[in-house]
């Protein structure tokens, strides 16, 4: 984990996931890899606006929460200091995978989501 001046990286491991946010000037994007063979890796990019932003930093105050951004290409859950993340590429379609945060990435994720 290690934050730059131009992007978070949240997780990046050796069975070649990498979770990152990068701050952009509309609000943030979250760029999830996961290797699916060797050689192969599906890529979900969700962008946040400041609004989405603003919703999901009020939720993420609970010590239980559940939000969803509006086209349900991303859902965000929280409970016992972790943090759970599922992409969908499209509503409906089969292409979904969820990632579970540690407390150490939870709380990065989090500091990468605020406006600050």
């Amino acid at each position: 984990m290690q934050k730059t001046r131009d992007r978070y990286l949240i997780r990046q491991n050796e069975n070649g996931e990498a979770l990152t946010v990068v701050p952009r000037e509309q609000g943030r994007m979250i760029v999830f890899l996961t290797r699916i063979e060797e050689g192969s890796a599906d890529s979900f990019n969700v962008s946040l606006s400041w609004s989405s932003l603003d919703k999901l930093h009020e939720r993420m105050k609970r010590e239980v929460f559940n939000w969803e951004i509006n086209d349900r290409s991303l859902s965000v859950k929280g409970e016992d200091g972790k943090i759970s993340l599922r992409f969908m590429s499209t509503p409906g379609a089969a292409l979904i995978t969820e990632t579970v945060l540690s407390h150490t990435e939870a709380e990065l994720f989090k500091e990468a989501m605020s406006r600050v």
